[in-house]
């Protein structure tokens, strides 16, 4: 469909329109996005400040607090009871300066002022706030702020210049509009709050218990449906809600943003009675810059709560409110039978129906960084701003418009994975024993290559490669010598990959030169390029099973991101190499506008890209020393098997996000698994030159000599880096995973 973009969309909320003979689209500015004071989140904030003025009109503490099914009001005494909780939560750790952000009627204010120095609230309803100012007790101080102002000069007044031991932030996470704001929020809350102290998300809608509160509600408010119309309705229901929904490891992500060191609890709802409070939510505390938590042996659930020596964590009790059966108990049993015990009851943070419990409390605690991922999330912030542009779109165009957000929901993973997929003319090669077996075979012919070698003595080795020899005896120890491998096991093991011949003949062409290779006496290029050609390198880089559906996907990734950004797309890639990745991209983009900067250390790829890629600019860029530099913002930036190089991973993401424009996209493939082939061929690139810091010897991996940073690790460090974490692919539980390599997609 031919389209004809409009020069002057007219409105700061919109960067493009197009009208096609049947179809007119509008791309929604990314920059209207971004919060805190994007155009459309203050609209958003300002939408809430309304409701909520009118919600507190009515003076009752209760006000506001019904069942989401009927709309009924919850019971006084279940409201008491969670407030009670939500407290009991908060001063365990003996605070003395509380921040509240969203005090709302004062149900936490009455409870934890008493018990504490000062106590300061915010609100952005203004008509609570001159409430609560007018009855105040000495040491109480109500502002008027949203909750992303944890920082403002009138939060900073109100607590005499000193920093709050506790952030307080209950019931209040459904109201944002998505995971962006939602990160704003706790890097704020996390920046003011003094060392050691906690910051607490209290009465969080766990995103993992989604449909199951929707089928629940849909099941217990209408009339009996079948199993097709339940589900229909259920989906729908979900899909139109209005509130935020996280779950402990998008929240946990969210947290890293404020570059402290974070610990993570996350706590059941022990309330007595079964209602969506129950059974649907959970709280987290943060705990900031805290000493190290008691490390608890870790046991399987057997039904008694006070198994085991201390410190403990019993695992995998099942929550018998969702999942019933043996040995199945509900939060509020396990509280009532710890009771007098130091002890804390928590949810699995990884499977919503079940419990654990540790003892002592303190043992609750884990590192942030460890529960790192995508998560999941219901954002509410789509919907509605395709509500507030698709009537100004009308008046604009005269016509019903499709609106355009920028790329980075479910519907758009779903959908790349579904191309890479499609790129992939034999499905996903299996073998007889599926990729994971493929896989595990090969490892075995390079773990036999690195016991050839060591079998003999020890090596004669360059100094610069001293480190790869300590990884195969690490990888030996692990695994243990596979002894013999049968002839033909290489090629078997690549053919069932999908390899292409050229990748098994540099694999056996590297393991039959160990020794020279290890000698520094001939480079790994020599076989990576042999007489300068590249065919062998785009066999590693492009024409193998796992970057065919990589690069399928990510092509469709930068088509998607050319529909929903102005013209043209403003492209960075870095370390652009044989130019595998940047064939990819150009091929989703097909005619769309774009500016592609094609960056590399060297010479000769820069040479390459522009006579392989006519009208792409090229640069010669240092990821680890000139992207700080880097003049420019770009709406993607690709990086494909680059970033690993840096020294120090964090800090160098840190700078592509330096260089991403407003809902600007990191498409970052990357190794997260330790690939034994590559051990015995293409990390010797990896070796640093005499003088030069090695990879990773200024981040997290220094001192492992681990080059590649696993998923988990990725996501805490891009988060860390301010960059938020939207999906990975191929997906957990898909065969192609067993390959190693993933395209990471953050924002």
């Amino acid at each position: 469909m031919r389209t004809e973009p409009t020069a002057d969309p007219t409105h700061p909320w919109i960067a493009r329109i197009t009208r096609g003979e049947d179809l007119t689209r509008v791309v929604v500015d990314p920059a209207a996005l971004v919060p805190p004071d994007g155009a459309l989140v203050v609209e958003h904030r300002e939408h809430w400040a309304e409701v909520y003025d009118w919600t507190y009109s009515d003076p009752s503490p209760l006000a506001g607090w019904r069942a989401s099914g009927t709309g009924a009001p919850l019971p006084a005494a279940h409201m008491g009871e969670w407030a009670d909780r939500t407290a009991e939560l908060v001063l365990a750790a003996r605070p003395r300066r509380v921040l509240e952000l969203g005090c709302g009627t004062g149900m936490l204010l009455e409870r934890i002022a008493p018990h504490v120095e000062s106590y300061v609230g915010t609100d952005i309803a203004g008509d609570v706030v001159d409430r609560h100012r007018a009855t105040a007790a000495p040491g109480v101080r109500v502002v008027r702020g949203a909750a992303h102002e944890a920082g403002s000069a009138a939060v900073r007044e109100a607590f005499g210049g000193r920093a709050p031991d506790c952030v307080v932030i209950n019931s209040v996470t459904q109201c944002f509009p998505d995971l962006a704001y939602l990160t704003e929020v706790l890097r704020t809350a996390t920046a003011v709050v003094a060392a050691g102290g906690t910051v607490v998300v209290g009465d969080v809608r766990h995103a993992g218990l989604h449909l199951r509160h929707w089928r629940e509600t849909v099941t217990a408010t209408g009339p009996a449906l079948d199993d097709d119309t339940l589900a229909r309705t259920v989906a729908d229901r979900a899909a139109t809600d209005r509130e935020l929904l996280v779950d402990p490891a998008a929240l946990a992500t969210a947290a890293l943003a404020c570059g402290r060191r974070i610990a993570v609890a996350v706590h059941a709802k022990t309330l007595t009675d079964d209602t969506e409070l129950s059974r649907h939510r959970f709280d987290a505390v943060l705990h900031v810059d805290a000493g190290p938590s008691p490390v608890p042996q870790v046991l399987d659930w057997t039904g008694d709560p006070l198994a085991g020596a201390e410190p403990v964590l019993l695992r995998g009790i099942p929550n018998a409110l969702l999942r019933p059966g043996p040995h199945a108990v509900t939060a509020a049993r396990l509280r009532t039978d710890l009771a007098g015990h130091d002890a804390a009851v928590l949810l699995d943070p990884d499977d919503p129906e079940l419990l654990a419990v540790a003892r002592p409390a303190a043992a609750a605690a884990r590192p942030a960084a460890g529960l790192a991922g995508p998560g999941r999330a219901h954002e509410p912030f789509p919907a509605f701003v395709r509500s507030r542009v698709g009537p100004l779109a009308r008046r604009l165009t005269g016509t019903d418009a499709t609106v355009l957000l920028p790329v980075a929901g479910p519907d758009d993973v779903a959908a790349a994975d579904a191309a890479g997929r499609a790129a992939l003319p034999g499905g996903v090669p299996a073998g007889e024993a599926g990729p994971a077996d493929a896989v595990a075979r090969l490892d075995a012919v390079a773990l036999r290559a690195m016991a050839s070698v060591l079998d003999a003595g020890d090596p004669d080795v360059a100094p610069r490669h001293a480190w790869l020899v300590r990884r195969w005896r690490a990888e030996l120890a692990a695994h243990g010598d596979p002894g013999p491998q049968p002839d033909g096991a290489l090629h078997a093991a690549c053919t069932d990959l999908g390899y292409p011949p050229a990748m098994v003949e540099f694999f056996a062409a590297a393991m039959a030169h160990l020794p020279a290779l290890l000698r520094d006496e001939l480079p790994l290029q020599a076989l990576l390029f042999p007489d300068g050609e590249i065919a062998t390198a785009l066999a590693s880089y492009q024409d193998n099973t796992i970057n065919t559906y990589l690069n399928g996907a990510l092509a469709h990734l930068a088509a998607t991101t050319a529909r929903t950004r102005a013209e043209p797309l403003r492209v960075l890639e870095l370390g652009g190499g044989v130019g595998g990745s940047t064939r990819a991209v150009l091929d989703g983009l097909g005619e769309a506008p774009v500016d592609y900067l094609f960056t590399d250390v060297s010479r000769f790829f820069l040479d390459l890209a522009a006579t392989r890629f006519p009208g792409v600019r090229t640069a010669l860029l240092d990821v680890t020393t000139d992207l700080a530099a880097h003049d420019g913002r770009h709406d993607l930036v690709v990086a494909a098997n680059v970033l690993h190089n840096a020294v120090d991973v964090r800090a160098t993401l840190a700078a592509v996000r330096g260089v991403l424009a407003p809902g600007g996209v990191l498409a970052l493939v990357e190794s997260t698994r330790e690939h034994l082939p590559a051990l015995v061929s293409m990390q010797f690139l990896m070796s640093a030159r005499p003088g030069a810091a090695a990879a990773g010897s200024g981040d997290l991996r220094a001192g492992t000599d681990r080059i590649f940073l696993t998923e988990r690790q990725w996501w805490a460090e891009l988060a860390a880096a301010g960059l938020r974490p939207v999906a990975a692919l191929p997906g957990d539980t898909d065969p192609l995973r067993a390959l190693g390599q993933q395209l990471l997609v953050a924002t």
